[in-house]
């Protein structure tokens, strides 16, 4: 993917992490607070819900008083110990059994009222049917015979099966109990202060109220009134209240009929009911899911606007760096020719101006280096060149030289052989003075052109001699100028250094590209694409630099050659050839004296073929020396033969160096012609 496309996408993908996110804080947060709204809503409508049905319960029991203190009720029970069975009684019984009709009738929320003597039984009734009952055995009315004001555990109605209360007043005069009054109250009667109950307006909130023994008072679902409660936790808080644990209200999360519900609940002092608030958990933060869909309707808009302006803002930031990566893109194809059309990348002061920079100041570095290779290379070839024709000459010289030098052994091995045959008849001299002396003339003659050939040996040895040490004198000082020209070779090497110091440079600069990118965090990701392209090429140009490395050092091989290879030529020549020429000049002018003095004594053996006997073994001697000094004179000459050889061999050393230079720096050239100017 294109840094153009990851900008706006990044930015998208930012706005749509911090939208989730923030979504997410708001809703648990909203969700939180409308919990603890919830909860603190739900504890006080409760608590006042219970502060009313206490009040009412109250309320009843001013009523069931008042009751018992109607002058009619007290007569009632006075007669009903004075006159029981009289016409009296039974009037007093019916007059007080209407009035406590009227009463249940005009309360509305009684089940019947009644009036109780002090053995337990009912004297007087709304209901007629109950009157004469005994009911002594409910504990309401245990606790009114002991003169005690009383209110029931919640009882079923055996006339309507509905829940009621029994409250008492007991009725006493002067200290003595007569008796109690009493009021059935329907217990869903106190419930009406309770049914509309509303946690926030939810339209799942309800209360319900449970009796002491677990059944249900009051519950909007008409069916469950009655009937044993269904919520494990009010179960267990009834167990508690039948214990006589203090309970006190609390909160309580259940799962009912699939949906999590929260409900508040506390007990009704006195009569131990416990009222229950409860509401679905889901409905309660609506308002948070509400408000979180504001808020991601919001978001979304910003994040596509976000989105709009960051594709904008990306054309504009991987333009230039486009064209960057355009610019290295053509380095790396050696493309090195002066470009015009990215100038106005220089106006930039960040940093893909100073990536720039950086590339355009690597490609006139790579134009200086090359220019300099290119000419280096030149030097090379010409030396190389100049190198291969010396060697061509020395080569044709040290022909010559073997030439001369076959031709001074052909001599020496006719002179040997003349030695040997006048060794050879030495003994005969004795008896052929005379025959020799006759032929004096003839020797001198011979001895004459042996002095010739002497000196002309002579001659040619000391112009064999000079011409070696000019040929040895101009090869030396061509050899000096070449080799101190392969110095440029060296200088190569330096260049390729140089090359390399500024890769590393470059490696560097990218390096600190990606850092400061990499800082830049995602907005960076584009400079850390272009560090890593510069990169790659200041690589790609150390790959190219060490191999013309290797490809100068395999010049700088054949030049270290081709130097010791002419260093041993000049010191073979210096040592060897030049001192075997001055043997054989010294061997020639001692023959030309030895030749002289034969022509002499020729000339003079007539006049002294007397004295030829007594001087016969020094001849001898003489002839057997000379036999000698020619057959090392001989032998020097065979060495200075084979040393030409040797010579040629090493100028066809020195010959396949310089071929080697000449391969080495065309490739060197085919490696320059790459790159583009």
């Amino acid at each position: 993917m294109r840094i153009k496309h990851k900008i706006p996408m990044t930015v998208g993908a930012m706005i749509l992490i911090t939208m989730i996110v923030a979504c997410t804080a708001v809703y648990y947060k909203i969700s939180n607070k409308l919990y603890s709204t919830s909860e603190v809503e739900m504890k006080s409508l409760t608590n006042k819900s219970i502060e009313t049905i206490n009040v009412m319960i109250g309320h009843e029991s001013s009523k069931v008083e008042g009751l018992a203190n109607k002058k009619s009720t007290v007569e009632l029970l006075q007669i009903h110990n004075s006159s029981y069975g009289s016409q009296i009684y039974a009037n007093a019984v019916e007059n007080v059994s209407k009035e406590l009709d009227e009463y249940v009738k005009k309360q509305g929320n009684l089940e019947h009222a009644f009036i109780v003597d002090n053995s337990g039984t009912i004297i007087a009734d709304s209901d007629r049917k109950l009157i004469t009952q005994n009911i002594s055995d409910r504990n309401y009315n245990k606790e009114a015979l002991k003169g005690k004001a009383a209110i029931s555990e919640t009882l079923t109605s055996k006339s309507t099966a509905a829940q009621i209360i029994v409250i008492t007043s007991p009725i006493t005069l002067n200290g003595v109990s007569y008796g109690y009054a009493a009021a059935a109250v329907r217990a869903e009667s106190f419930a009406k202060y309770s049914n509309n109950l509303s946690v926030g307006g939810s339209s799942s909130s309800y209360a319900y109220l449970v009796d002491e023994k677990g059944n249900m008072i009051y519950h909007p679902t008409k069916t469950k009134i009655g009937k044993p409660v269904e919520n494990d936790k009010i179960k267990e808080v009834v167990k508690k209240i039948q214990s006589g644990e203090n309970v006190k209200g609390d909160i309580t999360e259940y799962l009912f009929n699939g949906q999590q519900k929260i409900s508040y609940y506390n007990v009704i002092p006195g009569v131990k009911w416990t009222l229950v608030l409860s509401v679905d958990k889901s409905e309660i933060v609506s308002e948070a899911r509400k408000v979180t869909l504001v808020i991601v309707a919001i978001m979304l808009g910003i994040a596509g606007i976000a989105i709009f302006f960051g594709s904008i803002l990306s054309k504009k930031i991987t333009g230039p760096i486009e064209k960057v990566s355009e610019l290295v893109d053509k380095t790396s194809s050696l493309d090195l020719t002066d470009l015009k059309e990215y100038d106005y990348l220089f106006n930039y002061k960040d940093e893909i101006g100073d990536i720039f920079r950086a590339v355009v100041k690597m490609r006139e570095v790579l134009r200086g280096v090359i220019g300099e290779l290119t000419t280096v290379s030149n030097n090379v070839s010409n030396s190389t060149s100049f190198v291969q024709e010396l060697t061509g000459k020395l080569k044709t010289y040290s022909g010559e030289t073997s030439s001369e030098v076959e031709n001074i052994s052909a001599v020496m091995e006719e002179t040997s052989a003349t030695s040997e045959e006048i060794s050879a008849t030495s003994s005969d001299m004795v008896n052929s003075v005379m025959a020799m002396a006759e032929k004096a003339e003839l020797g001198a003659k011979s001895s004459k052109d042996i002095s010739k050939r002497a000196e002309q040996l002579m001659k040619s040895s000391e112009k064999s001699v000079k011409e070696a040490e000019d040929i040895y004198n101009n090869v030396k000082a061509e050899l000096e100028k070449a080799i101190e020209g392969t110095k440029a070779v060296n200088k190569i090497s330096e260049l390729i250094e140089g090359i390399l110091g500024i890769t590393d440079q470059t490696n560097l600069l990218a390096l600190n590209a990606s850092i400061e990118a990499a800082r830049a965090g995602e907005a960076g990701k584009g400079f850390a694409v272009v560090a890593d392209e510069v990169r790659k090429l200041a690589e790609e140009s150390a790959g190219t630099a060490e191999n013309i490395q290797n490809v100068v050092g395999a010049v700088e091989d054949s030049v270290k050659k081709l130097i010791n290879s002419s260093v041993s030529l000049l010191k073979f020549v210096e040592n060897t050839v030049t001192v075997e020429y001055k043997n054989i000049t010294d061997v020639a002018i001692k023959y030309n004296n030895d030749a002289e003095s034969v022509n002499e004594f020729m000339i003079n053996f007539s006049v002294i073929a007397e004295e030829l006997n007594v001087s016969i073994e020094e001849i001898v001697k003489a002839i057997n020396e000379t036999s000698l000094t020619i057959t090392n004179s001989a032998s020097g000459v065979q060495n200075i033969s084979e040393k030409s050889s040797n010579i040629s061999e090493k100028l066809q050393d020195v010959n396949e160096s310089a071929i080697e230079n000449i391969k080495s720096v065309e490739k060197l050239e085919k490696i320059i012609k790459e790159f583009k100017f």
